[in-house]
């Protein structure tokens, strides 16, 4: 009895915590958290996370970190790390965190690299770029060798890159020049499965296009391309969880918002769906449960708003959540790894007075399901379930409104692995449906306790709802 009511304590403090919304630190520099995918934001595996933004003390700019400790639910004091600007982080399979920036250096920029294993002691910088060339906006991720990939852009018309392997730097090697490149994007796998590197870019404001490289840029094959701005790129295994294989998602917006879907083995085919918002100036996207689906962000109107897709197969799209601040929001970060199924972590900026105030939210991916009444509309169904949390069976209501259509679940675990489908229910009626789940997999074997998602599915639309099992 006290194991379940310490779980359902941990849960009901979640569901608080996820909803407020946490100053964590403010700057004198309009673009402290700027560029959406320069990764301000990490997460560890053990649920702590890492900030980076740029301040401005007596007109030279410097990069400050912030971080909060899971354990004692705190957050640090700012701390400066180094002299520079536009910084971006990406965090290891070790929990090692790389961050690369610009230096302070004018006319000729420099992209400089540093690293830490604790946040506080840093490695001695290391530039990364000509100095006898302006360089711009780096970008990195990590892949499952422990590669640290990075681009950035090489006097405004030339995307380069490099990596670093074991605090060895390689040469700087051009990739491809376009006029006016203005926005890069990256992704290695979420769950370091495979070595894969994904990236895009635009150019000329109205040019978007997605690559993929496997030999560490010798060689690059274009997945996807368009007209638009604002790519970014989301990469995890798909259906059944196979490491060798993934799903990848691209998103960029055109004035209005769309999605792309490749698969492997060579992702040359690619699924396109315009999601259902009016123009949107901003996405940031974070990690995706191809089976399920993905949380991002993208500003509307003056307001930041967290949405999750199910795919380009489902049409439906929820907003979980929508910040609108007192004054100017701008330029939000979303944490990309490590994967987590059940929330994000996302941060922004707002002006206040003289003074920039940088905000921090952990939201959740998907809501519990409810017992009595389901309050998201205009999908067609609803679904209820009770007891929740259950220890010997959970029953399960779904009521479609259009006749002929049947409703199926599937079970998930936090780590987006299918245990169960739920195909056959009671017909109550025409349009209702009753399921009944008792916390076995399709072996028969039992689940262990902790969280759920049922997965359900009508017609051309699906959700996700959350359940507790408590043997």
């Amino acid at each position: 009895m006290k194991k379940f009511l310490k779980l359902f304590l941990i849960v009901y403090l979640m569901s608080l915590n996820v909803s407020a919304q946490t100053l964590i630190a403010t700057s004198n520099h309009y673009d402290a958290t700027a560029n959406s995918n320069q990764r301000k934001i990490v997460r560890d595996y053990d649920d702590n996370v890492y900030v980076v933004f740029t301040d401005i003390e007596e007109d030279v700019n410097i990069i400050k970190g912030i971080n909060y400790d899971a354990e004692s639910d705190e957050w640090s004091e700012a701390e400066i790390i180094a002299a520079g600007q536009s910084p971006t982080l990406a965090i290891g399979f070790d929990d090692k965190i790389h961050m690369v920036y610009e230096s302070d250096d004018f006319p000729h920029i420099k992209i400089m690299y540093s690293a830490s294993e604790d946040f506080i002691i840093w490695s001695n910088p290391e530039e990364l770029s000509y100095a006898q060339f302006n360089s711009q906006y780096p970008v990195a991720d990590i892949d499952s060798m422990g590669v640290l990939n990075i681009f950035w852009i090489h006097d405004f018309d030339y995307l380069l890159y490099c990596n670093v392997l074991n605090d060895s730097v390689s040469e700087p090697v051009l990739v491809t020049s376009k006029v006016n490149i203005n926005d890069i994007a990256i992704a290695n796998h979420l769950q370091y499965y495979l070595n894969d590197l994904f990236f895009g870019i635009t150019s000329s404001w109205d040019s978007v296009q997605f690559f993929r490289s496997t030999d560490y840029l010798n060689t690059f094959d274009t997945i996807y391309e368009s007209t638009g701005h604002s790519p970014c790129i989301s990469f995890n295994s798909y259906d059944d969880w196979v490491p060798e294989e993934g799903m990848v998602r691209f998103l960029y917006a055109d004035n209005l918002l769309h999605e792309v879907e490749a698969y492997h083995p060579d992702y040359s085919y690619a699924n396109v769906h315009q999601l259902p918002f009016g123009p949107v100036n901003f996405l940031s996207i974070d990690d995706v449960s191809p089976p399920i689906g993905y949380s991002f962000l993208f500003m509307q109107d003056g307001i930041l708003n967290h949405g999750f897709s199910y795919g380009s197969n489902w049409n439906w799209t929820s907003i979980l959540n929508s910040i609108q601040g007192n004054d100017d929001i701008r330029h939000p970060s979303i944490a990309y790894k490590h994967f987590n199924p059940l929330y994000v972590d996302f941060i922004w900026m707002e002006e206040s007075g003289s003074q920039y105030n940088i905000y921090y939210l952990r939201a959740d991916k998907h809501d519990w399901i409810p017992g009595i009444e389901d309050r998201e509309f205009g999908k067609g169904f609803s679904i209820t379930g009770n007891p929740n949390p259950f220890s010997n069976q959970i029953t399960i209501r779904v009521s479609v409104e259009q006749e002929g259509i049947k409703p199926y679940l599937k079970i998930y675990n936090t780590g987006s692995q299918l245990l169960r489908e739920l195909n056959v229910a009671n017909e109550v009626s025409g349009n209702d449906f009753i399921f009944t789940w008792d916390g076995r997999q399709e072996s028969g074997k039992y689940v262990k306790e902790g969280i759920y998602l049922v997965l359900c599915s009508v017609g051309d639309k699906r959700i996700a709802r959350k359940i507790i099992y408590k043997p």
